[in-house]
Parts: C-alpha cells; sequence; structure tokens
C-alpha cells in the first residue's frame, strides 16, 4: 500500500479523523454536523480561512470524518486545521497541526533503490564484525587501495562519533537559526504540557471536566428526570406554613397581609357572638322588626343579596369547587389550580441580584441565585473562584476552593 507519510507540501492531502461528543467527550459523535464555517485552515500562521472542501462524515463509518486538503492548502511548511462547532453545541473543538516535508517515504525508497543500483550494492546491512573486505577494484590514479579504505574506515568513524555527539547533547536554550536543533525545539515547544501523540487531551483539561462534574452531580440524571421537582401541593404547603419572619418589611405582600387581618380583628372586636347565633335568639329577634325589614328592603338588600350569590357561583366555578363548607379535620389535598402555578412559575424578577443571598432571604432571591450561578460566566483559579453579573464583568460574589490532592473543597460564595 502506497505510503502518505510525511504529508508533501503544496500536494493535497486526505485524512481521517473523529469528533468527541460535548454530552459524551469519552466517545465520538456519531453522524457530527458540519456547516461552513465549522472548519478553518491556516498556513504557516497566516489568518484562519474557511476549508474549500467542507469535511464529510464517511458513509460506512458515521463516527469517521474524511477531511481532504487542498494543494494550495498545503503549501506551506507547517498547516493548523482548527474544527469549532459553530452552533456551539454538538462537538467538541480540534485543533490540528501539520508539519509538510518535500517528498514521501515512498519517493524516498524510489531514492534508495535508484543509490544501490547506480553503486552496485544490494543494501543488506552487514552485522558490525562483518564489515571488512570492502575494496577498490585498482588503484586509481596513484592513490592506493589501502589509502583510500583506511581513510574510509577513519571517515566512517569520525561521522559516527560526531552524529553519536550530537544526539546525546541537549538542545540549547536558543539554538542557531535554521538549525535541526531550532527545528525540533520549535515543534517540541508548540505541543502542550503532558502531549499525549495522537490525542489532545492534556492534564489541564482533565480537571476542568472533574470540576464541572462536581457542580452538576446534583442535577437531574436526565431533562425528563422529575421526581425531585417538587408538586405544586408541596409549594403550596411551603407557601402557607412559611414564618411571618423575614417578610413584614414595608412593601412586601407579608407585611399588607398581617395589617389586614389586624385591621379586621379590630373592627370584629366588639361584636358579641353569643348574642348573634340562631334566628331564635331574643337579641336578633328584637332588631327583625317589619320597619327595620322594611328598611332592609328600601336599601335594596334582596337584591344585593342576589348579586352575591351570582358571584359567589362564578368564584365556585373558577376555582372548580362545589361549595361544600369541610370539616377542618378533612382540609387536605388542597392544591393551586393550573392556573394559579402557571401564574407563580411565568412570574418575571423586577431586577438581577444585587448581591449574594443569605440563609434567611426570600424564595424568590433563592431561586434567582441558582439560576444565575448555572448561567452567569464564573472563573475558577486554584484558590477562588468568582461569580459575575449578567454583563459577565460585574463582580456578585466569590467563594475560596482548595485540592489536597485528595478532596477538592469549594468554600460558601458570599
Amino acid at each position: 500500500m502506497a505510503s502518505s507519510y510525511p504529508p508533501v507540501k503544496n500536494s493535497e492531502l486526505i485524512f481521517y479523523i473523529g469528533l468527541k461528543s460535548q454530552a459524551n467527550p469519552l466517545v465520538f459523535q456519531a453522524n457530527p454536523t458540519l456547516a461552513a464555517g465549522d472548519v478553518k485552515v491556516a498556513v504557516d500562521d497566516g489568518a484562519p480561512a474557511n476549508l474549500g472542501t467542507l469535511p464529510v462524515v464517511d458513509a460506512d463509518f458515521t463516527k469517521r470524518v474524511k477531511v481532504t486538503l487542498s494543494a494550495s492548502e498545503m503549501n506551506g511548511d507547517k498547516i493548523t486545521v482548527i474544527f469549532s462547532d459553530a452552533a456551539g453545541s454538538e462537538w467538541c473543538d480540534l485543533m490540528l497541526e501539520i508539519h509538510t516535508a518535500a517528498q514521501l517515504l515512498d519517493t524516498m525508497d524510489t531514492n534508495i533503490d535508484a543509490i544501490l543500483s547506480d553503486t552496485g550494492t544490494d543494501g543488506v546491512v552487514v552485522a558490525a564484525g562483518s564489515k571488512s573486505g570492502y575494496n577498490l577494484v585498482a588503484d586509481q590514479s596513484g592513490v592506493t587501495v589501502g589509502t583510500v579504505n583506511a581513510l574510509g574506515t577513519q571517515a566512517k568513524a569520525d561521522v559516527n562519533a560526531e552524529v553519536d555527539s550530537a544526539l546525546n547533547t541537549a538542545i540549547p536554550v536558543s539554538p542557531v537559526a535554521d538549525s535541526v536543533n531550532e527545528r525540533v525545539k520549535a515543534i517540541d515547544d508548540k505541543l502542550p504540557t503532558n502531549y499525549i501523540m495522537g490525542s489532545s487531551v492534556v492534564t489541564a483539561k482533565d480537571d476542568e471536566i472533574d470540576a464541572i462534574k462536581a457542580k452538576t452531580d446534583y442535577l437531574p440524571a436526565a431533562p425528563a428526570a422529575t421526581g425531585d421537582i417538587p408538586s405544586a401541593a408541596t409549594i403550596a404547603d411551603a407557601v402557607w406554613d412559611e414564618a411571618s419572619v423575614g417578610h413584614t418589611d414595608a412593601g412586601k405582600a407579608g407585611a399588607q397581609m398581617w395589617t389586614d387581618i389586624d385591621a379586621i380583628a379590630i373592627d370584629v372586636a366588639g361584636l358579641d357572638g353569643v348574642a348573634m347565633r340562631g334566628t331564635d335568639n331574643a337579641a336578633l329577634a328584637s332588631v327583625c322588626t317589619e320597619t327595620r325589614l322594611a328598611e332592609l328592603d328600601a336599601a335594596n338588600l334582596i337584591t344585593d343579596v342576589a348579586n352575591v350569590k351570582t358571584d359567589t357561583a362564578a368564584i365556585l366555578a373558577d376555582t372548580g369547587t362545589d361549595g361544600v363548607v369541610v370539616a377542618a379535620a378533612s382540609k387536605t389535598g388542597y392544591a393551586l389550580s393550573t392556573a394559579g402555578v402557571d401564574a407563580i412559575l411565568d412570574d418575571t424578577p423586577s431586577a438581577e441580584l444585587a448581591s449574594i443571598p443569605t440563609t434567611t432571604s426570600s424564595l424568590r432571591l433563592m431561586i434567582q441565585f441558582i439560576f444565575s450561578y448555572f448561567r452567569n460566566k464564573r472563573t475558577i483559579t486554584s484558590t477562588t473562584e468568582t461569580l459575575y453579573k449578567e454583563d459577565a464583568s460585574t463582580l456578585l460574589g466569590t467563594a475560596t476552593v482548595s485540592d489536597d490532592g485528595t478532596t477538592k473543597t469549594k468554600g460558601e460564595i458570599g
């Protein structure tokens, strides 16, 4: 089979790759979507440009992508190919750097075969102990065969010593321009720390993945996993069972409700509940005179009562209840209507968080903080995690982080 290595400068190159899935970076993405602008190529550090031939998925291997670089896209000593999902939601970024050469190994092999043919040798490597007895056929121009053989032997020894010395000498910090050392050092400097040939995985990326996993372990296993989402009844119970502490500040609904209840208590404090029980009570009978009834009739009491009944019936229909008074011990199982639940879920905050909420903050602020934590920009160093506001530049809060090699610890954000 013909060789395609090393890649040849100014010659078309075809190769295959796999793109890691964003959903699970441990596997390649099956049938990855590739659109214009997803793959760019740069020649010798020039400006990146869209690939002339958009890579395509191999029909026989759905995780294998065929990449074709034209001769003009290969016309450089260093070719950089960058894969980046424009949609940003399917496969991971990938960068390849290709160093070109003047000819393929097959071409070199052909040239060596020609040299062997021209020199009349068979190309078989001879054991060191057997490399003797090679002589010129006859003396030439006064140079004896023995002299030539001796010079050749010494030259070979000198060259071997120089090569051994060069290979065993460390590459200097500043190699001579255009030397082999400079080119080898340039290649080594461009490789990331802990680079594994054929892979883009490095230790730093593993650390980032571990940090992300630690923060998402408490999310549902899948978007459809709703078992840990509280029901409408649970939310309603939590609202009604909430202590008034923390809800009595001016302008809050809790403060207004307590104000209204206190006013009602004052209004009914003077009523004689005992005297008002039963229609046959003497106190009630004393006010139910013909004169009083006539006054009530003149005040349209009957019309008002009819209007109240109509409104009550509408309320019962809207709330889906039957109007039957339930005993106190039986008042269980009530839940918000669908409209009520929607009203709570569709309510929008009036402004973004000004600061990190505390354990006594409102439920609204706590939910808003959870959203901000997972959506907004965050940066993590070896000692500090920083959370920013919506504009991605204003600080919202920080937390200390540490890792002793066994346990990763994140402090309270504040």
